[in-house]
């Protein structure tokens, strides 16, 4: 019987959904993270159930061939850059396996020949980053990642996922904070200063800097430092520090105090600017999600009908798509997001959008039973959709769905409540935009014969 703390030796398979290299042991499932087909891994055990195990690299004894020049460093076990040791090829493979797998045992859909759009960028695509700040082993302070299903931060050197311009600043802030010596937050004992470090840029490498710490016992000294920060380097454009005062696991604070500097940055996306402001959801891979929108665009014909954007976020579809219908509803639960993109609108000229502040689920269903609906596009947070929206827009017979999904699991989940309806999965393309991670983006069409 397999137990906690036992080394084994064992030979990777496959992997599955979720980006994780499983092996056996006779008929018993051990899975192991980060980890390649082919892999020969001595590994050690560290939880297990009654058919499976979970286990992590202790040592490559034979590399597969699927390793980036058959590398025998085992990257570090986070949620953030867990395909970092597959050639990149091999990890669009790897993850077109997974979903041809997923929906063929979930929805018994056959996507054998999905195509997968990859990016030409595979490193430092990210322009936004939010790293917890820590005490490193030189005693220095330091920004770094969560190790997976913990709150142990460690930092890792070889940073493939922020941007260039990202790398660049985070070094400036730590050479500042370490020279004026402040303190860093402790979650053991709830004391201490500097929490989080907030990067983001744009296409320009325009930079947008914000700090979070709890409450506010050494604000004026970091003011001072964030200003010198700004004078110092031309790339800074705003500049923020976020306190908060409560205990929680939301990174950004209750009180944005703007420093020095713009208060938003611009990003020109399909020819429509958007102002991105702290608190904003904007695509953290530009390059990626001008494909994904594309693909989006194409399901939808030129239409004179109405039109929904569910989970709308600051409107970025809606307005990509308010030239091919007479009306868009955008329909978004985060009310600062309905103000910016009301905003965006306004100021691009684009005057046939109805924005609601809502949860999906209290607004849909009138909508579609009293409009002209002809289209509706979903862009769901990993949860999925709420089946009683899926119910509405099924009974009302809305014909066309245009539905992108970070989640893939929900996305099957909710294809086969529609396909109860007699709604039929017509086209699906996946985009990969998050290359060094086993995350992928699918976009689908789902229509019903009416």
């Amino acid at each position: 019987m397999i137990k906690v703390n036992d080394i084994l030796e064992v030979k990777i398979e496959k992997v599955v959904y979720g980006g994780e290299g499983m092996a056996y042991i006779d008929d018993f499932v051990i899975f192991v993270p980060l980890s390649c087909v082919g892999d020969l891994l001595k590994v050690k055990v560290i939880s297990t159930k009654k058919t499976y195990a979970r286990a992590i690299i202790l040592e490559i004894l034979k590399a597969s061939d699927d390793r980036v020049e058959g590398d025998k460093i085992s990257f570090k076990d986070f949620n953030g850059c867990d395909f970092a040791m597959l050639k990149y090829e091999k990890q669009l493979e790897y993850k077109k396996n997974m979903l041809k797998e997923l929906f063929s045992k979930m929805s018994n859909e056959n996507i054998e020949n999905i195509e997968i759009i990859g990016a030409s960028k595979t490193t430092n695509y990210r322009n936004k980053v939010a790293e917890p700040f820590f005490i490193d082993e030189f005693a220095k302070i330091n920004t770094g990642f969560f190790e997976r299903k913990s709150h142990n931060v460690f930092s890792n050197e070889k940073d493939i996922l922020k941007s260039s311009i990202g790398i660049k600043i985070t070094k400036k802030v730590l050479d500042k904070l370490n020279e004026k010596k402040f303190t860093v937050y402790d979650e053991k004992t709830n004391a201490g200063f500097l929490k989080h470090l907030i990067i983001r840029n744009n296409s320009n490498d325009d930079v947008m800097l914000a700090i979070v710490v709890y409450k506010k016992s050494m604000i004026d000294k970091l003011s001072s430092v964030l200003k010198s920060l700004y004078e110092e380097n031309k790339e800074i454009k705003s500049v923020y520090i976020s306190v908060k005062n409560s205990i929680n696991n939301v990174i950004l604070g209750d009180e944005n105090i703007h420093i020095i500097g713009d208060k938003i940055l611009h990003e020109n996306l399909s020819g429509i600017n958007f102002k991105i402001y702290l608190d904003s959801f904007f695509q953290v891979n530009l390059e990626q999600v001008n494909k994904l929108y594309d693909i989006a665009l194409g399901y939808i014909d030129d239409k004179k009908e109405m039109a929904i954007d569910a989970f709308s976020g600051t409107g970025t579809i809606s307005m990509l798509m308010s030239n091919k219908f007479s009306k868009v509803y955008a329909i978004e639960y985060t009310k600062s997001a309905v103000v910016a993109a009301k905003k965006t609108a306004k100021e691009n000229n684009i005057e046939n959008i109805k924005f609601i502040a809502s949860k999906v689920e209290d607004k849909i269903e009138n909508i579609v039973k009293y409009e002209n609906i002809s289209h509706i596009v979903f862009d769901p947070p990993r949860k999925g959709i709420d089946k009683t929206v899926l119910d509405s827009v099924a009974k009302n017979n809305i014909k066309n769905i245009v539905y992108i999904s970070c989640e893939p699991s929900t996305y099957t989940r909710d294809l086969n409540i529609l396909k109860e309806y007699g709604y039929k999965l017509k086209k699906i393309k996946a985009v990969d935009m998050f290359p060094q991670t086993h995350h992928i983006e699918i976009v689908s069409l789902i229509s019903k014969d009416i």
